[in-house]
């Protein structure tokens, strides 16, 4: 999702789809063309998608929108109907998504096979394999040329790892780079 959003030069916005206080309302809530703080075009990375998937299998009766993050919830932000146009979504997962003839969905309930269905068909599963080390080092160089002063015959990523040799260890080192 970084790397995405470098080559299309645009903000992520970030939703965990694990965090208990996240449901439909506070879905719309954070999508709503006002609220949104970045003109798009945006990513939106909707993360744990697996904690949520298992947890509409695992429950015996229907989910509500105030409990959680609902089949129809999702499917309403994904349409568009109100989210802004010229906005990516990317939703991650620890678990490849199940398929509409896999054994978890067969046996979840009547209602819940339906709302899968229609939820499912609008995903588009693909797996992104671990970058080589030719690929890494091209993306590290061409993120730390923003930040790391060099001069042009010099390489970011060399520059950068003697900065860091010389990282006072009482500062935190940061992690989101």
């Amino acid at each position: 999702v970084e790397w995405l959003a470098g080559e299309f030069r645009a903000p992520v916005y970030y939703i965990d789809l694990s965090n208990p206080t996240v449901n439909d309302e506070v879905l719309r809530g954070c999508m709503a063309r006002n609220r949104m703080i970045h003109a798009p075009p945006v990513l939106v990375h909707i993360d744990e998608f697996q904690a949520l998937l298992q947890l509409w299998l695992t429950r015996k009766e229907r989910t509500t929108s105030n409990e959680v993050v609902t089949i129809q919830g999702l499917q309403t932000m994904l349409e568009g109907i109100s989210t802004p146009s010229n906005v990516v979504f990317i939703i991650t997962s620890s678990e490849a998504l199940p398929n509409m003839n896999s054994p978890l969905v067969q046996n979840a309930p009547e209602y819940l096979q339906a709302e899968l269905h229609g939820l499912l068909r609008r995903i588009k599963s693909i797996e992104i394999p671990c970058l080589d080390m030719q690929t890494a080092k091209a993306f590290l160089t061409k993120f730390l040329k923003n930040y790391v002063p060099y001069e042009p015959e010099e390489d970011p990523l060399m520059e950068f790892a003697h900065a860091w040799c010389d990282w006072d260890n009482g500062v935190g080192v940061p992690s989101d780079c």
